[in-house]
């Protein structure tokens, strides 16, 4: 039980996160031109490459961001203090929920691996998700330092954005 307390916080903050960064719109412009930065850099993409990449990526991209608002909404009124007192059957339907998600996002990324086969190499498909996982940590980083104490906008922060 703990361990699914443990995921559900989890889950719940890191898309509450996600959601406050990207606002209404799929990514905010500067977000995503950043992301773009990040992932062009790591793969060091041809120009034939890049024109085969990107759409895919893009589409690929498009339906990980729709499945996160999916999870967010499928979530957003659990208060992970007040599990302990719902029913067994309520525990394995908000389980299985989250499997079922987590699933589909299992599905989209083979899909899109599949697809970039024949486009990238395997080194540069490694390359794609640890940069995709060093946006999420600046990311993150960036969020946290603008909300801690001591800056104006309520962060410590005094580098330059």
């Amino acid at each position: 039980m703990k361990h699914l307390r443990r995921l559900l916080i989890f889950t719940l903050i890191l898309g509450t996160t996600l959601s406050n960064a990207q606002g209404k719109e799929p990514l905010n412009p500067k977000i995503k031109a950043f992301k773009t930065g990040l992932i062009t850099n790591a793969l060091s993409l041809t120009p034939e490459q890049a024109q085969k990449f990107w759409p895919i990526y893009n589409q690929y991209n498009d339906q990980i961001m729709q499945l996160m608002r999916e999870h967010r909404h499928a979530f957003r009124d659990i208060q992970p203090s007040s599990i302990d007192s719902w029913s067994d059957a309520a525990v394995e339907k908000t389980l299985k929920s989250l499997k079922t998600l987590k699933q589909r996002e299992f599905e989209l990324i083979e899909q899109m691996t599949q697809a970039l086969e024949p486009v990238i190499s395997q080194k540069q498909q490694l390359q794609l998700f640890l940069s995709e996982e060093e946006f999420r940590r600046q990311l993150m980083d960036r969020i946290r330092r603008r909300g801690a104490p001591g800056n104006g906008k309520g962060g410590n922060d005094h580098s330059p954005r």
